[in-house]
């Protein structure tokens, strides 16, 4: 007889368990890259209003970026089951605003008749 309490079902464990210490190191130096990064467009001097849009997307785009590596190191050291909610919000984000870099490379390709 199957006793009712225990499943018979194989426990999931997480796909990739060492991903965590990879999410530990790598967050932080992906996090210190935006970061230099975010400090030299602040400073760039945009000369007309293409550029000031062009500015606020890029910052708009590193600070996703930057939002997203915060999350993932945090996600490494509680867990990211507990974080999964905020994983995906924080990550849908970040993958618009790679989708908008994206776009944003083939249009500079496109203005300078590269493509």
């Amino acid at each position: 007889m199957l006793d009712e309490g225990v499943s018979t079902e194989p426990k999931s464990k997480p796909m990739f368990p060492e991903s965590r210490g990879i999410l530990f190191v790598f967050s932080p130096i992906l996090g210190v890259f935006f970061v230099v990064c975010a400090y030299f467009v602040h400073h760039w001097e945009p000369s007309s209003a293409a550029d000031k849009v062009g500015r606020w997307v890029l910052m708009e785009v590193l600070s996703s970026f930057l939002m997203l590596c915060g999350v993932g190191f945090v996600a490494s050291i509680i867990g990211p089951d507990r974080m999964r909610p905020l994983i995906t919000r924080v990550g849908g984000k970040a993958a618009f605003a790679g989708i908008v870099l994206i776009l944003g490379f083939f249009l500079v390709l496109l203005y300078y008749g590269c493509l």
